[in-house]
């Protein structure tokens, strides 16, 4: 993977054929292994941003199609900003908080939706008992006759720190009681309630410094000057363009995670703040691994240490 420094711009545009663009980005941006979110902005965007933490978490789950379990689709951190309601797509394995909303959709054509009369779910913590939430009973949309589903609010203790175990029943007209996806069938995601112990800053020039310990098990607040990263990019006051930063985290030899960096806003999607993540720390991590990305216009844009990524020690318990 090619990584540029500071200040130096790496593009992919001006191709002859604008198909041929699009498929050699693809193809690129595979190979980099990234995951681009869906948080964008606009180039007009006032600067300096203003920056926010996650104040609330939404989950969307989906439920099963043929032999699959139901499975989380996507998770929302929250912010309120001036009286407006900001999100940012996070990571679906870890929620960060203890308390968040959740809902369950019906996948695209699955048979339960018009066949079902009552959705339960059953949740808990690893170590805690079965709880139970009612999710719809009797009333259908007009439209599909498909059962209404309603979100709902888990709250689990506090300071939680544990995997969160789902699973979901659906009973029919006939009184016939399914379990979605089949007997055992599970939705998990971690839980994470507890407070940040560390901070990364990355200064606008170009420092970086730490705050507290990063510790296995724990979590802590990645703050990206955005900045750092968006002055390589060519915008013109007339460009409306969006574009979307990220941070690509690794701990140890484990899969690359995308936390975004920007949180936009849900009305008007071309108006973001500066986003502050926080970063869940595996029990048995003993190093984590980052560099940033910004894509604008078929051109991708790199903080990456000159090429050798952001690399820092972590704590064990």
């Amino acid at each position: 993977m090619k990584n540029i420094q500071p200040r130096v711009k790496l593009r992919f545009r001006q191709f002859i054929f604008p198909a041929l663009d699009s498929i050699l980005l693809a193809i690129f941006t595979a190979l980099l292994n990234v995951t681009f979110l869906t948080s964008t902005a606009s180039s007009s965007t006032q600067w300096p941003l203003q920056y926010v933490r996650a104040e609330s978490y939404f989950v969307d789950v989906q439920s099963s199609r043929s032999a699959d379990k139901p499975r989380v689709v996507t998770v929302w951190a929250r912010a309120n900003y001036e009286g407006h309601e900001y999100r940012a797509q996070m990571p679906r394995e870890v929620i960060g908080a203890a308390d968040f909303d959740l809902q369950f959709r019906w996948s695209q054509g699955t048979f339960l939706a018009g066949q079902s009369e009552r959705v339960e779910m059953q949740w808990r913590t690893l170590n805690g008992t079965w709880q139970s939430q009612l999710l719809g009973h009797g009333f259908r949309d007009p439209e599909n006759g498909y059962l209404l589903l309603s979100p709902v609010h888990l709250q689990c203790a506090q300071q939680a720190s544990s995997d969160l175990l789902l699973r979901f029943f659906i009973t029919t007209p006939e009184g016939q009681v399914i379990q979605d996806g089949g007997n055992d069938s599970l939705t998990t995601f971690h839980v994470n309630g507890g407070r940040a112990q560390g901070v990364l800053n990355f200064e606008p020039d170009w420092k970086v410094t730490q705050e507290g310990q990063l510790i296995a098990g724990e979590s802590f607040d990645l703050k990206y000057s955005i900045e750092r990263i968006v002055q390589q990019i060519d915008f013109q006051s007339n460009d409306e363009s969006l574009w979307n930063i990220s941070a690509q985290v690794k701990f140890d030899d484990g899969p690359v995670q995308s936390y975004p960096l920007v949180a936009v806003n849900r009305e008007n999607p071309m108006q973001v703040v500066g986003f502050i993540p926080k970063v869940y720390i595996p029990p048995s991590a003993k190093q984590v691994s980052m560099w940033f990305l910004a894509f604008h216009q078929a051109a991708s844009f790199f903080d990456s240490n000159f090429g050798n990524n952001y690399h820092f020690a972590i704590k064990s318990r």
